[in-house]
């Protein structure tokens, strides 16, 4: 009696049509009778388990990205060193290496990111063109040195 309890049914209500509703386990996989049932369904004792063990845990989270990011030049220095180069460029790159550091003191790092590499190009614009003009004022100096050497003579 207390085998049955709480069962309305009997036994022999029990048909194969049911079969595939019970634990919503597919009715290929239940059988009527013990005596059927696969190998990979039965309960086996503690004892007859293999040596594979069986480990659950809770999902852990993915992997975690750390960006590491190198820190962001502003070039302040560089920009008022060339301002004695060629002063009209390197203003202009003395404006966007202050623009790069009051856009990274914001926290806005992709535009400061942009200002830096302007800075940077107008930077070397100014190198250039110091060179340049410094190289045509040596030419120029000693093209008139030699005027006035040869007048003398």
């Amino acid at each position: 009696m207390l085998e049955n309890a709480g069962y309305d049914q009997n036994e022999d209500e029990y048909t194969e049509k049911n079969a595939s509703f019970v634990l919503g386990v597919p009715s290929t996989y239940q059988m009527t009778s013990p005596q059927q049932e696969p190998e990979h369904l039965t309960c086996k004792p503690v004892t007859e388990l293999t040596n594979t063990e069986v480990v659950m845990r809770q999902p852990q989270p993915g992997p975690v990205m750390n960006i590491i990011q190198k820190p962001l030049p502003n070039h302040i220095v560089p920009a008022l060193f060339v301002c004695c180069m060629f002063w009209p460029t390197g203003l202009v790159a003395v404006y966007f290496a202050f623009k790069t550091r009051n856009l990274k003191l914001s926290g806005d790092y992709g535009n400061a990111k942009k200002m830096s590499d302007c800075a940077r190009k107008w930077i070397i614009a100014t190198i250039c063109i110091g060179l340049i003009l410094g190289f045509f004022s040596v030419i120029v100096y000693y093209a008139g040195m030699m005027i006035l050497y040869s007048k003398n003579k």
